[in-house]
């Protein structure tokens, strides 16, 4: 089942038919085209199906005004059922937090140190049942 493709920012793979992993590569600015080229590689993995988003942020990841804007349209993330993110850095992490506060994401997601307890707190939320 595992499909990947790689661009200069990230690696995206679907890993089972309703789990797809994005590596955002270290010290990468993250641009609103950029969002729009991964929701697009999204919908050839997954066919419009919804899915389950681990995020795995290098160190330095940032992201432009125009970006945080677009992560803010909600109504293209009808495909993310949950959405999990590995934050490595505190500053990142603090800013993740704070956008999640203010934009109040209509799915459910949440930031973690340590990739295994966000895959656990990810799959409980499989086929649409929190468990």
């Amino acid at each position: 089942m595992n499909q990947s493709k790689e661009t200069d920012k990230f690696i995206i793979a679907l890993i089972e038919d309703d789990l797809v992993r994005i590596d955002v590569k270290p010290n990468t600015v993250v641009e609103k085209k950029d969002i729009e080229e991964n929701y697009i590689i999204y919908n050839e993995f997954l066919n419009g199906r919804p899915a389950l988003f681990l995020v795995v942020f290098g160190e330095g990841v940032t992201a432009s005004d125009e970006a945080r804007l677009e992560l803010a349209n909600f109504k293209r993330d009808k495909i993310k059922i949950a959405e999990a993110g590995v934050v490595p850095s505190l500053v990142t992490r603090i800013m993740a937090q704070f956008f999640m506060a203010f934009f109040k994401p209509p799915r459910p997601i949440k930031m973690f140190t340590d990739e295994e307890a966000a895959l656990k707190w990810l799959l409980q939320y499989r086929d649409g049942n929190k468990k």
